[in-house]
């Protein structure tokens, strides 16, 4: 496989991009400075950011149907928060975790956020609440999860592991 650089794509000036993600046929960009999107392949960007003030945006997920953004909560350090699109406004989702979202990751079916502990949490949707997943790798250092015939397994730095997760 070879990459070449994408010229065509504009240069989003002082910002840095911490992820990317498809939604609904357009391309959003979690940057230090917010949440950018461009439909016309990456000439115009466009901040989305109504609701997100004090907050920055890190990892971006599409989900059930809506994009999803983790962050954190500029005057805490350590304090995770996720937020959901709807319309053209961020809606804060759930309680603030005590420490830093690592990743998020859908399997189709549910919405999973890592933090900066080691722990897995599970969006429960009505009433929006996260869930403890999975407690028991805070040894590990987790890089990503993801499914596999239908179970949830994560990538963890040390020792080059893939550890099955068992929860709820």
């Amino acid at each position: 496989v070879i990459f070449t650089k994408a010229s065509h794509f504009s240069r989003m000036e002082q910002k840095f991009v911490f992820d990317l993600c498809s939604y609904e046929g357009d391309l959003y960009a979690a940057t230090a400075g917010g949440v950018l999107t461009t439909n016309d392949d990456g000439t115009n960007w466009l901040e989305i950011n109504t609701g997100l003030k004090g907050y920055e945006a890190v990892y971006l997920c599409a989900h059930d149907g809506f994009l999803y953004m983790a962050g954190y909560d500029a005057r805490k350090i350590g304090a995770g928060v996720v937020f959901k699109l709807e319309s053209s406004s961020w809606v804060r989702i759930g309680e603030d975790f005590d420490e830093n979202i690592s990743d998020m990751y859908s399997d189709g079916n549910f919405l999973y956020a890592i933090t900066s502990g080691n722990r897995v949490f599970k969006l429960n949707e009505y009433p929006a609440a996260w869930v403890l997943y999975n407690s028991d790798l805070v040894d590990q250092a987790i890089d990503n999860v993801f499914s596999f015939n239908g179970e949830l397994f994560a990538k963890v730095s040390f020792y080059g592991a893939v550890l099955k997760l068992v929860g709820g």
